[in-house]
């Protein structure tokens, strides 16, 4: 059958309608299937990302109950070796043994703090160079000290969110030491006592174990204060009162375990005694608080003109005692008259009120072996030779009883 030319151009017409809709068909499809690949691939996405975060909400859950189980497990002994330790120095290794122990860092850091001149010492540590123990620091400069001078716990976040000028204080100290990921002070009664700091690579610490770190803090500040009463407690048992030299009961110990050692050593060993001329009348005239004043300025002016391994000590009353181990009788001597000299020339208050017109000692010197080798000789003979000065007129030391 033969088309005309009309019926051509309305077949044409229909396939060209026909193809349109085809088309148009086949482009809303393939918009569809992007849209629905893309909604899929979205869906696995967000599937993948809350996996991701149900990961970590798991593994942040086991690792809070793991830190809370170690935490339950060793905290009561660590607290309670904290609080049985009473010397401060070995209270400081406890403490950053506590540390590791509980928080597993790869590094921790000891600062002892020296209020009085506004320092920190670096006193302990763990994974840290003990040639840098005894290192100071300023209060306010590094990280440990802008915690010593805030008096808060802070972490790197911490840090990082300070002013422009206190940033500029941390560099300041830039030292590995000073490069903690957290620092905790310790403080009693509003004085501080030291810092703690730690550091723990690939880890960043949680709130928890922020708040458990400083109730560590707290607890190692409540035993080195404990220990730091005790020690003076302990001190002032062997050290007089008023004066504050070594008593005669603790000195009678360290003079037996010194002359101990010259009998073995072969050593040399001489104790020099003395008392105060004239106190009574010094009392008597210008009060016993005055006397007391006295007493006090004399035991500082001996403790500043003998050496440090010497032992001075109050023996009674206006009477004093001195060990020098180690010293000949000539040498000690010549230690001792100094010491009288010096006495003689201060101008204590009152001096002019003394029979001589001054304050002055008289002493007498024994030596070991001359003089005897047990404790009770050699004190006998230094105290007979003290009364041979008085006799022979006072302010003298005497090497005989002659």
């Amino acid at each position: 059958m033969t088309l005309t030319l009309d019926q051509l151009v309305v077949v044409a017409l229909l396939l060209v309608f026909i193809s349109a809709i085809i088309i148009s068909l086949f482009r809303s499809l393939r918009t569809r299937l992007k849209a629905a690949v893309k909604t899929r691939r979205e869906f696995f996405d967000m599937i993948r990302q809350k996996d991701i975060q149900y990961s970590r909400i798991l593994q942040d859950k086991q690792k809070r109950s793991g830190f809370y189980s170690n935490l339950i497990d060793k905290l009561p002994f660590r607290t309670s070796e904290m609080i049985s330790q009473e010397d401060p120095r070995k209270l400081a290794r406890v403490l950053v043994d506590s540390v590791v122990d509980l928080f597993e860092p790869t590094r921790v850091v000891f600062f002892t703090a020296m209020p009085e001149i506004r320092q920190l010492v670096l006193t302990d540590g763990f994974s840290t160079e003990p040639s840098k123990f005894g290192k100071r620091y300023d209060y306010g400069k590094g990280r440990p000290g802008v915690v010593a001078q805030k008096g808060i716990t802070m972490t790197t976040l911490d840090f990082l969110n300070e002013s422009t000028m206190v940033k500029r204080r941390i560099r300041e100290h830039q030292s590995s030491e000073c490069q903690m990921d957290i620092f905790s002070p310790l403080i009693k009664d509003g004085h501080l006592l030291g810092i703690v700091g730690m550091k723990r690579i690939g880890q960043d610490f949680t709130t928890d174990e922020k708040r458990v770190f400083r109730m560590v803090a707290d607890m190692a500040a409540n035993a080195f204060a404990f220990s730091y009463l005790l020690a003076r407690y302990k001190k002032m048992a062997h050290r007089d009162g008023l004066t504050g030299l070594v008593n005669r009961k603790s000195f009678m110990t360290m003079f037996a375990k010194q002359l101990t050692q010259a009998s073995i050593g072969s050593d040399q060993l001489s104790v020099f005694m003395f008392d105060l001329d004239n106190f009574k009348v010094y009392n008597d005239r210008n009060g016993h608080l005055e006397g007391d004043k006295l007493l006090k300025m004399i035991s500082k002016m001996v403790l500043e003109n003998i050496r440090t391994n010497d032992v001075a000590a109050r023996y009674g009353g206006e009477e004093f005692i001195v060990l020098f181990p180690g010293l000949s009788r000539k040498k000690a001597y010549r230690v001792s008259e100094y010491l009288r000299k010096k006495i003689e020339a201060h101008p204590f208050p009152h001096r002019e009120g003394q029979p001589l017109g001054m304050v002055s000692i008289s002493g007498g010197i024994a030596s070991f072996p001359e003089d005897g080798d047990t404790v009770h000789e050699l004190i006998s003979t230094a105290d007979q030779r003290l009364y041979r000065a008085k006799n022979k007129g006072r302010n003298r030391v005497m090497l005989s009883t002659m």
